[in-house]
């Protein structure tokens, strides 16, 4: 695997997910308050774990790559249309899997936009009032969020 490619789905109350920047060790999770058991998983680079529930909804993203290697610049235009959306993962015939993409991190105030792989987005997911998921057609490409305890 080498893309990640996510299907839509109804938005649900699960598939929301809110940004939390973690002081103790520099990175941000992605989180939904409601606790479920989360059997798939795809490590990108080491550095961003995607985990997804049984049915197959995006539930959690850690973003392990610590704010002091984070460029001061963001990636994003987020003029792209924007749909309201669960994301949910194609194909999980592995629990658990690695895939190499060049990963770019760059904040600025409390925004944070993370770049994953290459693509042009086409179309903004939002997962919450601080998570937007970018999108090239079907593939993940980022996520741009807002993160009120980052400052």
């Amino acid at each position: 695997m080498s893309m990640l490619e996510l299907e839509f789905a109804e938005a649900t109350k699960e598939g929301r997910l809110h940004a939390k920047f973690v002081r103790e060790c520099q990175w941000l999770l992605l989180s939904s308050p409601f606790k479920r058991s989360l059997p798939h998983g795809i490590n990108v680079d080491a550095l961003i774990i995607l985990d997804f529930d049984a049915e197959k909804r995006l539930a959690k993203v850690e973003i392990l790559e610590a704010r002091r290697h984070w460029h001061k610049k963001l990636c994003w235009p987020l003029s792209e249309k924007v749909i309201e959306a669960d994301l949910k993962i194609v194909d999980c015939s592995k629990p658990d899997r690695l895939i190499e993409l060049a990963i770019w991190i760059g904040a600025e105030g409390k925004r944070v936009d993370v770049r994953i792989g290459s693509g042009s987005p086409d179309r903004l997911v939002r997962l919450s009032d601080s998570v937007l998921a970018v999108m090239d057609r079907k593939r993940l490409i980022g996520f741009s969020l807002q993160v009120a305890d980052l400052m």
